[in-house]
């Protein structure tokens, strides 16, 4: 029933859309480049439903870091907010109320925020009325005409989204016969290139979890944490095929995503927390399994803040299995955030100059970067005998060749088998300071210098790729001619023959002076499906064959 009656809400919302709220919704494209911003990006406000969350913890966690924005639909509400906000110990300034004429679930019904032509804020509308709130921003707010609730959705902020079938049956309904296709549009309006839709079968004649964010969430661009049911539960099997799947995917940095899980018992909500820039706030229900998801949490992301939150009322939980925080509130990215793209280093060999180290980083708020930033600041990872190690900086200077607001460092070359630690930092005059990864030194990015390296260590066999191998043996081994070999491995104990095929090319060359070489590998798509699921591992070989070279590169063929 909860099925039917969510498909038929979302589709009599999608008829009647352009001309809702205070203002006329945009229907054109959106400028490009689109981009809808993750969760675990900067954050400026979250806007939270008063009637479902009774817990004070909440708001006043909210409104000490960013604006805590409440709707209200009566005078009744409004003056309870002002009477018990300040009982909770939350900061009255860095609240705003704004009256509606229905209330609808923030996370499902309310535009998105988004970014178009790169930095300049928007909203996109896909689903319920446009509040006057929104207007008043000053944003333009785009019609998606795309059928999906704010819940259902989930976002990398680098083009990636996943979402449950959902959306798929109700476009084919509303633009049957167009030669709009699904993926062209969310391209267009959201800016979604790679869409994961995870299979949500009925269960006893109910859909369940009704939403993705009952189900999983993206922690990272290359982490996602999915719920894990004991084998007991019917929701066992969804689950586990849902985090198999996520296993065969590739991340925006050319990785295997980081499949962590939660551990629930009895349908607890603890995946329907929110992350709102270093803290994260977990729905918790009273339990002694409550520690557990704490501690999970933790561990998947260290230098994070999680902060159990409870929501009782006459000493039983509010929050419901497939109901809980994160559908009561939506985040509003930081519009004038300083923004850091950069695909992190996988282990390889130094290039002549190093490590080179490439970002994209723009101010949002137009101001100029300050205190000498941005940079990067490495370490060798401390040895057993070291409690830490000092970290080392380097200057980041502007890549103009590479493109507008595009930097360059370079990490001195270190010996191989040294394992190296970095992170970007970036400050501009607005007062905002940024690294990259969000959390900072706490999750740095790490890689291991070795003789043979790659760029990426997954390729899709739906989509193919490209894969770049490095290669530094050294000035002892200048001007040898090199060949890679290959195998094809399903696991660590076989090795198979290659499919039939000629995909593969690049496989020999010469090194220069200082014994550095280069190999390009294309892989068109689609690979033939005996591929999928396994590994291409390479090794070097130079020619002169009394010098042994021991690193082996592994790239995983995956979907």
């Amino acid at each position: 029933m909860f099925h039917l009656c969510g498909l038929f809400l979302i589709l009599l919302a999608a008829t009647a859309t352009a001309q809702t709220g205070e203002g006329l919704l945009l229907t054109t494209v959106p400028p490009q480049p689109v981009r809808i911003p993750a969760e675990f990006e900067p954050m400026q406000a979250v806007i939270v439903d008063w009637r479902m969350i009774e817990s004070g913890d909440i708001y006043k966690c909210i409104a000490e870091d960013v604006k805590l924005i409440l709707p209200y639909d009566s005078d009744g509400r409004y003056k309870e907010m002002q009477t018990l906000l300040p009982t909770y110990g939350v900061n009255m300034d860095n609240c705003e109320f704004y009256s509606v004429k229905m209330m609808g679930t923030p996370r499902d019904f309310l535009p998105w925020f988004m970014f178009i032509n790169r930095s300049q804020p928007a909203f996109i509308h896909n689903d319920g009325t446009v509040p006057e709130y929104f207007w008043e921003q000053g944003y333009p707010i785009y019609d998606s005409g795309l059928p999906v609730q704010g819940g259902d959705f989930m976002t990398d902020g680098q083009g990636t989204a996943i979402s449950f079938p959902w959306i798929v049956d109700l476009y084919a309904m509303l633009y049957e016969g167009t030669d709009y296709p699904l993926m062209d549009r969310v391209l267009d309006y959201w800016g979604i290139h790679t869409y994961h839709i995870i299979s949500n079968p009925e269960i006893k004649g109910v859909t369940i979890p009704p939403h993705i964010d009952c189900l999983a969430k993206f922690l990272s661009p290359d982490t996602i944490l999915v719920l894990r049911y004991p084998s007991s539960n019917p929701l066992c099997e969804r689950t586990e095929a849902a985090a198999a799947y996520f296993g065969r995917q590739i991340s925006c940095y050319g990785t295997p995503y980081k499949v962590l899980r939660l551990d629930v018992q009895d349908e607890e909500p603890y995946i329907n927390s929110l992350i709102v820039n270093r803290r994260v706030l977990v729905p918790i229900v009273g339990e002694d399994t409550d520690d557990g998801a704490l501690a999970i949490y933790r561990n998947a992301m260290p230098g994070y803040e999680v902060i159990g939150i409870t929501n009782a009322h006459k000493d039983r939980s509010l929050w419901e299995p497939f109901y809980a925080l994160h559908c009561d509130t939506m985040g509003i990215a930081d519009e004038q955030m300083l923004y850091i793209h950069h695909i992190p280093l996988l282990d390889r060999p130094p290039a002549a100059e190093g490590f080179p180290i490439r970002a994209e980083i723009e101010a949002y708020s137009g101001t100029e970067f300050v205190d000498g930033t941005p940079i990067v600041l490495w370490r060798t990872e401390p040895d057993a005998n070291e409690s830490t190690a000092s970290w080392n900086t380097a200057a980041m200077a502007q890549d103009t060749e590479s493109g507008d607001h595009r930097y360059l460092a370079c990490i001195p070359a270190q010996p191989v088998g040294t394992v190296i630690q970095y992170y970007l930092e970036a400050k501009d005059a607005s007062g905002r300071d940024e690294t990259h990864p969000y959390i900072g030194p706490a999750q740095a990015h790490t890689f291991t210098v070795t003789t043979l390296g790659a760029n990426v260590s997954a390729v899709s066999a739906k989509k193919g790729g490209t894969v770049e191998l490095y290669i530094n043996t050294g000035a002892n081994h200048a001007q040898q001619g090199y060949r890679l070999a290959y195998s094809v491995i399903a696991d660590a104990n076989a090795t198979e023959v290659l499919p039939e095929t000629t995909v593969l090319t690049g496989f020999e060359g010469t090194l220069d002076d200082l014994g550095i070489g280069a190999a390009r590998l294309t892989f068109p798509e689609p690979l033939a499906s005996e591929w999928v699921g396994r590994s291409l591992r390479f090794s070097l070989e130079l020619d002169d064959q009394r010098s042994a070279v021991p690193d082996t590169v592994s790239i995983r063929v995956l979907e």
